[in-house]
């Protein structure tokens, strides 16, 4: 099958059934055709991106590749994009990390730090 050449109505079927395969609850979705085996969809509850799939063709399903879940009012949009080095074996494990969950790589870095703030003022509030 070909996503570009398939009726409309019958790849918003493949969507939401995958969709209903792994969500329990969202209010709408929109989709873009990438390619002939590739989408990519958005999907929302209460008007609020909640989540960014990729999906691939696989026979008569779609697949997750990828999945990005952070919304958007947690996004940095007016930040400072910092470009550093860190220990390859480091890197390897967010990888790791990111592909057993489907989720975007820099969505996992963006979580680190996060996190690790958090920790550190959880640390100051003790002393």
């Amino acid at each position: 099958m070909n996503l570009m050449k398939t009726d409309w109505d019958y790849v918003e079927q493949l969507i939401e059934n995958a969709l209903n395969e792994r969500i329990r609850t969202y209010d709408s979705y929109k989709y873009m055709v990438i390619d002939d085996h590739h989408l990519l969809v958005k999907v929302y509850e209460d008007n609020q991106l909640i989540f960014t799939i990729k999906f691939q063709l696989n026979g008569e399903k779609l697949e997750v590749i990828e999945v990005s879940w952070m919304p958007k009012k947690n996004k940095i949009t007016n930040g400072v994009k910092v470009s550093f080095y860190i220990p390859k074996e480091l890197h390897e494990k967010m990888k790791e990390i990111a592909q057993k969950y489907n989720i975007a790589i820099s969505d996992i870095y963006r979580l680190a730090v996060r996190n690790f703030i958090e920790m550190m003022q959880d640390e100051d509030k003790k002393d």
